[in-house]
């Protein structure tokens, strides 16, 4: 299998219990991960809506430090269910058939793309006033990176774009690195595993 060009270290799907529980694991973990806005979309707008907001900024807080703090405080059921579920990524290691490695890079976009989704949401609650609206455009957003983004690269490499285009354009995308996760990425498929990774939370810190 290659990744925009560049070959893989992936397994090749058998028929192991191993392996067929790790593409599910994978894909379920990715789907919940990317819900993980809805716990954020409405935060900021629900206080904006009660008229309690500037009541925050009334005290020594920051602006910074109610974004954490409602991340933190919005966020907590995702992330504790995400560590929670830990050790059942890595019952597919013990099956057989899979790399240590793939579970636990699994584990890190599982992690990766829930704190994207989340942040998408805290941005979106920022900027909205009804919480429709706020629901309605996070899932937009997070629809268009996971799922837009690759189509897009897809197109463009059945268009003879050169590879290191689509490359970029698929770094943005949590879905990028899924799927890295699950071919167990070694040399400068590792360095795009985590450089895409670093560019998902350095645009979630902004």
């Amino acid at each position: 299998r290659t990744v925009t060009g560049v070959q893989t270290c992936a397994l090749p799907i058998s028929g192991t219990a191993g392996v067929e529980l790790l593409f599910f694991q994978a894909w379920a973990g990715f789907t919940f991960a990317a819900t993980a806005l809805t716990a954020t979309s409405d935060s900021i707008s629900s206080e904006k809506r009660e008229g309690t907001l500037g009541l925050l900024f009334l005290t020594h807080l920051k602006g910074r430090d109610v974004v954490f703090g409602k991340l933190a405080s919005n966020s907590t059921f995702w992330f504790a269910s995400a560590v929670a579920a830990m050790p059942i990524f890595l019952f597919p290691f013990l099956l057989g058939g899979v790399r240590f490695a793939q579970c636990t890079n699994l584990i890190f976009s599982t992690l990766n793309t829930m704190l994207f989704s989340s942040a998408v949401g805290l941005f979106v609650s920022s900027v909205s006033y009804t919480r429709q609206k706020a629901h309605s455009s996070a899932i937009g957003i997070v629809v268009f990176f996971c799922l837009g983004l690759p189509l897009i690269a897809a197109l463009g490499r059945k268009a003879h774009l050169p590879p290191t285009d689509t490359l970029l354009i698929e770094m943005f995308s949590p879905y990028f690195i899924q799927r890295l996760a699950l071919g167990a990425p070694i040399g400068i498929e590792r360095v795009f595993f985590f450089t895409s990774m670093g560019i998902k939370i350095g645009r979630a810190h902004v």
